[in-house]
Formats: structure tokens, C-alpha cells, sequence
């Protein structure tokens, strides 16, 4: 088996290095991983970059400054190339694609695939279907902003539609519900489409004593401490809407606490604010929620967000927008509350609710553990996965 991912950063890259991870522990299966990310001095098993080279060609770096269109397109031959080859040489059962526009490669691309080889391609966003990766409406300009879109976006279209016409027994796998619903409405009714949540090693991300983590990060203990963490601060993650959100609480009690890139806002007066910039690890990360009274997510747009995830697995309840996947997660009266997603008066609305519940906040800890636990253990993700790959490859071989 082999798993095909562009990264070894971002979201995506960090769900499919569990994914490696919780197979490596619970599956017989051997499962290698291919990426396009220079190989780093420290490895997972079994795990092999398709281009090691630290910078690009000399050629696509001087054509960058003159026609980055055509520096793209270098690469992405180059990248497919060394994909292709790849597989002519390992022979592999299956292919098991994650997140790959980043490293160019294409529909038209995956089409020189052998036919007889089964592909199940996991959907971190909706680029395998759609020309864009994520839209959402942006709030300047009232319009809709997006990412990693496929421009002339009729012909990006057309090559998704021959790419299900003569791939048909592609299998897609969905983390979220929400992004199943979007697959749906735009696949042949023949492509198959399973729900398998992202997992989480619960032993690395679990509930800690919050005194223990305020003293630790130098945090004042009396206060209500609220989290935000983006690795990128973005209209799709919502950022912009937190000032207008907590100006409507009393502030002079409040801490927020940002880490990954820093946001730079016109904060609420009285508002406490400390950002830690990068965070590297569970053992951080745990830590930092662990501190936190309640964790917020405003995304515009989002799949199936590893931070929610680890926000539950720590215990600790969330205020989260219902955009995408997050009400999978972020379940009312049992792990948080949901605002309209880019509404700041929402938001604020579901923070008050939030602040008001506090007498209840150890039993919503409690829960939050439990759907965790429940749902998206690392052994389950595994134990989905395992088993799709032994289907396909026994379909392939009878």
C-alpha cells in the first residue's frame, strides 16, 4: 500500500502523519508514504520523498521571476514524472491519495495511472471534486474568496468530470459529513464515498490540571482564559471576527491566548492578551488547551479542524462556528456551541451563552473526553482504513 501526500505541513499533512501513524501500530498491513517534501534527516518508517531536492531546478527558479505560470507547469511535470515512475517501479496494491495540488499533481495526471490499480483518495478539501479547495464569502468585499483554485475554472471542471467517468471505482473518503454531502452532490451517484473521521493519539493529547498549565505558561489564574490557534491567520479561519465577538463580554476577567501566527487586531480594552507564536508537539499543544477555559474556532470554511480535535481530546469544550465539518464536532449541550458562521454578533451571541454556562463547564470537560474517546480515537481511523484496503485489494485479486 502506498499513501501519496504533497507536505509534510499544514492540516492535511498533520492528519495523514496520524493516519501513518495509527496504521504503522495497528495494521499488518505494510504502508508506505510518498511526499514531495525534501526527505528530513529524521524519518517515519517507510516513508520516501519524490523530490529531495532542497530548491527547484535553476531553470523553474529563473522563470518564477519572469512567468510563474510556466516555472508551475515545469514542475508539475517534473512531479509527475517522478510519481509515475515511481509507481511503475514499486508495483504498489493500492494508492491511497491525500492532499496533492500542492505538489501539482493533476486529474490528467492520475489518468496515466495503470487502470487496474484501486485508488481511494481522502478529501482534506474539496479540490478533488471542485476547482477550489475551500470557498467562503469574504467580508470586504461581500464576494467569495477561495484558495487553490484551478483557473479557467470550465476546463478544471471538465477534467474532474473525465477523471470520475473513467475512474469510476475511485473510492473517497470523507473526514467530515459535511464534506461527503459536498462530494455527493457533484460525483456520479456511482462513486462510492465513506465517512472515516481524522484520528488522534489520545495518550499524547489528554486532559491536564489547568492550574498546573496556567502557572507553567506564566497565565494569571483567576482569570477565564479563551484559546485561538491558526497556523495561518485568515478570513477562512475566521480571525477578523473575534474583536467585534468579545466586545460584547465584560473583558476585564478575560484572557485569550493565541498561538501559531499572531494576529494583530484592535483587541476589546480590558482584554488580557498572550500569544506564544508556533507551537511544536502534543506535549505543547496539550498543555496550552489544557490552560484554556474554552477553545474557539470561527472558520468560514473547514473540513474536519485538527484543533477542535485536540481541543476535545483535552477536554476542553468549544465555541465554534457551523461551517463544514466543526458541528460534527462541536455538538451543543454536549462538547460546545455553534454561532452562523461570519456572523461576529453570532459569535458573540454563543459566547455569552458559553460564559453563562460556567457552573456547567467540568461536566461539558467530561463529555468532551468521552466523544473523543468515542469517536475519533487513532485504533478506529486505523481499523476503517485497514479494513477499506483489504476490500479493495481482494476485489483486485479475484
Amino acid at each position: 500500500m502506498v499513501v501519496v501526500s504533497d507536505t509534510l505541513e499544514g492540516g492535511a499533512a498533520a492528519a495523514t502523519n496520524r493516519l501513518m501513524d495509527a496504521l504503522a501500530a495497528q495494521s499488518a498491513l505494510r504502508v508506505e508514504r510518498w511526499h514531495f517534501t525534501p526527505q528530513r534527516r529524521e524519518t517515519r518508517a517507510l516513508e520516501r520523498s519524490l523530490d529531495p531536492r532542497a530548491k527547484r531546478p535553476p531553470l523553474e527558479r529563473l522563470l518564477k521571476n519572469f512567468s510563474r505560470p510556466l516555472a508551475d507547469r515545469l514542475r508539475r511535470n517534473r512531479h509527475t514524472a517522478a510519481f509515475l515512475n515511481a509507481v511503475r517501479e514499486a508495483r504498489p496494491a493500492l494508492l491511497n491519495l491525500h492532499g496533492i495540488h500542492t505538489c501539482g499533481l493533476t486529474h490528467s495526471a492520475l489518468l496515466q495511472l495503470p487502470s487496474e490499480l484501486p485508488l481511494i483518495w481522502t478529501l482534506h478539501d474539496c479540490w478533488p471534486f471542485r476547482p477550489r479547495a475551500f470557498e467562503w464569502p469574504n467580508p470586504a468585499t461581500g464576494g467569495l474568496e477561495s484558495v487553490c483554485a484551478d483557473l479557467p475554472e470550465a476546463s478544471a471542471i471538465a477534467r474532474r468530470a473525465e477523471f470520475f467517468r473513467r475512474r469510476p471505482e475511485t473510492v473517497l473518503v470523507a473526514p467530515s459529513r459535511w464534506m461527503a454531502a459536498e462530494a455527493r452532490r457533484v460525483v456520479p451517484a456511482s462513486t462510492r464515498i465513506e465517512h472515516i473521521p481524522y484520528g488522534l493519539d489520545l495518550s499524547r493529547f489528554q486532559p491536564q490540571p489547568a492550574a498546573e498549565a496556567r502557572a507553567a505558561l506564566g497565565l494569571a489564574a483567576e482569570k477565564v482564559w479563551l484559546g485561538y490557534g491558526a497556523t495561518w491567520v485568515s478570513s477562512r479561519k475566521g480571525t477578523d471576527l473575534l474583536p467585534d465577538a468579545l466586545a460584547g463580554l465584560d473583558c476585564r476577567g478575560l484572557g485569550l491566548l493565541v498561538w501559531g501566527e499572531e494576529a494583530k487586531l484592535n483587541w476589546p480594552t480590558g482584554l488580557t492578551v498572550k500569544s506564544v507564536g508556533r507551537v511544536n508537539g502534543a506535549a505543547e499543544m496539550s498543555r496550552l488547551l489544557a490552560a484554556c477555559d474554552l477553545f474557539l474556532c470561527p472558520s468560514r470554511a473547514d473540513n474536519l479542524p485538527n484543533s477542535v480535535l485536540e481541543s476535545l481530546a483535552c477536554g476542553t469544550p468549544v465555541v465554534g462556528s457551523d461551517a463544514g465539518g466543526i458541528p460534527d464536532m462541536v455538538r451543543p449541550g454536549e462538547t460546545g456551541w455553534l454561532f452562523a458562521s461570519g456572523s461576529a454578533e453570532s459569535f458573540g451571541t454563543a459566547l455569552h451563552s458559553a460564559m453563562s454556562a460556567r457552573a456547567e463547564w467540568p461536566t461539558y470537560r467530561e463529555r468532551c473526553r468521552r466523544v473523543a474517546e468515542k469517536d475519533y480515537g487513532m485504533a478506529l481511523q486505523a481499523e476503517r482504513y485497514t479494513r477499506l484496503f483489504a476490500e479493495l485489494r481482494r476485489q483486485e485479486t479475484t
